[in-house]
């Protein structure tokens, strides 16, 4: 089973230092009546880690350009320093607004070479609005890359708060049949007679959802369609209580081999019960249409094939065409094991009975052992090749975005073949990190294990992509997926000769690059084993393992909501939308949201009988509604895309109903959308929500970083102001 998936994030450490000078220049007419070149030099002074000056250069009409320069010696400085810069001149009678230029692209002084920068006037000046009593006051701000060299590795932070607790469907749909009598909830409205005295009783909405034979049944022109009693005449009880489990639960009632209380299932006694049950269980399913039912059955059998047992089952699927899967099995096993099989008694009494049926799977038998080419004497290795294939077991998956702020900037200082990475994380309990090589015209992205191997091996597909900072559709246009195997000898893979992204694409605003002119690399991770390949199941027996789909009642439940058919309840949302739902549900999956619709309904007058609910909008309802039914979240719409305020609201509604995975589920899409400008909005709502585990992944997040705190404390004032 997969484990829950594991989404982290890290940012690349090069950012931008800033300071600001400001430089008076008092005597502004002498300088202009000078009539010749001349300037004016500003003290010294220090932005990020380097010293600077500011030189205005005048000429007979005035001021015509300031410079920037760095005054460290060429000598002294062994490497490139780069830096924006930007003006800002203001009007000291406040009539006119700023005068303001901004340097677009860094520049770079290079090491051992010129360490002057020409810039630009703002557009906007005029001496006449900014030169006040002989003096114009210039503000210069300097922001100087620090070499990601020097600075601590990249953080990683968790993207989710917790695991969500697992889906609960199954074991509350089988409540509904172990609390039958509870008046508080929907009692059951069909009894069936068994057996001629055993009376099991059901309910009509949850069989019609899961079987096509109950469906007709009780919804066709047929009398049991109003009919509060069925008898079944053919069926022991104990098969047809089983068969009812797996309706409301999608689980077998039947302890599988090699799990819990192995000497148990050791046991030959309990060994035969157990086939003997799936075979009752088989024809049961294949008799009301239970599709994955009667495919775990056959499964079941086709481990336990044997010798003894192989013709029984071959008798027992004859004629039904849904089990070719299990006959075939059985055929493949009579072709690697011939002579035992003929040597038993039930192969002889068959044999005696049935000379037709034997002799027709003599011939089948024949035909797949000349397909197949065996002999007797390889046959046993044959049979054994039959139970693997070629798919993989997923044992943990996990995403890293790693983000990389001014990436035109940070390109423009990294040299061909040198990379920058990730900070390191954790997928299934090993170490890994995210770089992205910087090549002649691309950047290329690999991942590499950071954990020591020895001897082992790690299966994995990667999913590299360049999201879209703007588009939430998936998957993205530029996802590179590659199976790879980790080693020793082999510690990092990427999809090599395809390239991410171009240079000329990072470098410019394209529609990869964010607003802010970062980029983001996403990485997919799923290891996988390669020791359980197939299905689900271990192929323990002589006929190999028959797949078996995954569990399909949160769909059935999906499609129930959908078609609305047999719902019983209204709710009515901002005064028009109406919303159509299963009380029976409800009462399952979310106890105090049924009890509130019970008491409106007992208590209120709307002659269309709604449940009206006022507080809270359709979209969030709808989006709570589809999770009761499918304990998952809505496949699309604003909550699957991380909108922040749908979170927050479903998260409310969730607390309010006790809807506890949901909870969880909501606070990690808060979690992955956290940021400097919305950290104080979702602390405030975890405080107000008594969210506490939300609440401490904010403080943390705020607390990770001076740059974070400083935005979040800029945040704050806004929001005052």
């Amino acid at each position: 089973m997969d484990e829950t998936p594991q989404n982290t994030t890290s940012t690349h450490r090069s950012t931008f230092v800033r300071d600001t000078h400001q430089l008076d220049i008092v005597g502004y007419s002498v300088r202009k009546e000078l009539g010749v070149s001349n300037s004016v030099r500003s003290c010294a002074f220090e932005a990020g880690g380097h010293t600077w000056d500011l030189v205005c250069h005048f000429q007979r009409h005035g001021l015509e350009s300031i410079s920037l320069e760095l005054l460290l010696s060429p000598s002294i400085t062994t490497r490139d320093v780069v830096a924006m810069a930007g003006l800002r001149i203001n009007d000291p009678t406040g009539r006119s607004p700023a005068a303001i230029w901004r340097s677009h692209e860094a520049h770079t002084f290079y090491a051992h070479s010129s360490t002057t920068w020409k810039l630009s006037l703002p557009d906007a000046f005029r001496e006449e609005r900014y030169v006040h009593d002989d003096r114009l006051r210039v503000h210069c701000t300097v922001d100087v890359l620090e070499d990601s060299t020097t600075l601590m590795p990249p953080e990683t932070r968790n993207r989710f708060i917790s695991a969500p607790p697992p889906p609960s469907i199954s074991h509350d749909l089988h409540r509904l049949l172990l609390v039958a009598d509870d008046a508080r909830w929907p009692p059951p409205d069909v009894t069936f007679v068994v057996e001629k005295t055993a009376e099991i009783h059901a309910h009509k909405l949850v069989l019609s959802m899961r079987s096509p034979v109950f469906r007709a049944l009780f919804h066709g022109s047929m009398k049991e369609r109003f009919t509060r009693s069925v008898t079944i005449d053919d069926m022991a009880a104990s098969t047809f209580r089983a068969m009812l489990r797996f309706i409301y639960t999608d689980e077998l009632p039947i302890k599988p081999k090699g799990v819990t209380s192995q000497e148990e299932c050791r046991s030959k006694h309990l060994a035969r019960r157990r086939v003997a049950m799936a075979r009752d269980l088989l024809v049961a399913a294949d008799r009301y249409g239970l599709e994955r039912l009667r495919l775990m059955c056959e499964n079941i059998l086709s481990e336990s094939l044997d010798a003894t047992t192989v013709m029984a089952t071959l008798t027992l699927v004859d004629g039904r065409y849904s089990c070719r899967q299990l006959e075939d099995s059985c055929i493949a096993f009579m072709a690697s094991t011939f002579a035992d099989v003929v040597a038993t008694p039930e192969y002889q009494e068959l044999k005696g009975n049935s000379v037709s049926f034997v002799a027709d799977i003599m011939e089948r038998v024949a035909l797949h052992k000349l397909a197949a080419g065996n002999c007797p004497s390889s046959s046993t290795s044959s049979a054994m090749a039959k139970k693997s294939s070629s798919t993989y077991t997923s044992m943990a998956r996990g995403t890293h975005e790693f983000t990389v702020p001014n990436i035109s900037t940070v390109l423009s200082t990294l040299d061909v073949g040198h990379d920058l990475h990730s900070g390191s994380f954790q997928v299934g309990a090993y170490d890994w990190r995210i770089h992205l090589l910087k090549e002649r015209e691309h950047l290329s992205a690999w991942l590499h294990l950071l954990t020591h191997l020895g001897t082992d091996k790690i299966y994995a597909t990667l999913a590299f992509h360049v999201p879209d900072p703007d588009d939430k559709s998936w998957p993205p246009a530029t996802m590179k997926k590659i199976n790879v195997v980790y080693s020793k000898d082999n510690m990092a893979w990427g999809p090599q000769g395809l390239s991410l992204i171009t240079l000329a694409s990072a470098k410019a605003k394209s529609q990869h690059v964010g607003h802010d002119g970062s980029l983001t690399i996403r990485c997919d991770i799923q290891i996988t084993n390669p020791e359980s390949r197939g299905s689900s199941s271990t192929a323990v027996g002589g006929g190999g393992t028959i797949p078996v789909p995954p569990s399909n009642i949160a769909w059935h439940l999906e499609q129930l909501l959908a078609s609305e058919q047999g719902s019983d309840i209204k709710f009515m949302l901002e005064g028009t939308t109406v919303v159509h739902a299963h009380r029976l549900v409800l009462a399952a999956r979310s106890p105090d949201l049924y009890d509130q619709a019970a008491a409106s309904l007992a208590g209120g007058t709307d002659v269309d009988e709604h449940v009206r609910i006022d507080d809270m909008t359709a979209g969030v309802f709808k989006a709570v509604l589809h999770f009761i039914y499918t304990d998952q979240l809505p496949c699309s719409g604003a909550l699957r895309d991380g909108d922040m305020a749908m979170a927050g609201e479903v998260l409310e509604v969730a607390g309010r109903y006790r809807l506890e995975r949901l909870m969880v589920m909501c606070q990690n899409i808060l979690a992955k959308s956290i940021s400097a400008e919305n950290a104080l909005g979702m602390l405030k709502l975890a405080e107000r929500l008594r969210c506490k585990e939300l609440e401490d992944y904010c403080l943390d997040y705020i607390a990770s970083s001076q740059q974070i705190a400083t935005q979040v404390m800029k945040s704050f004032g806004s929001l005052v102001n």
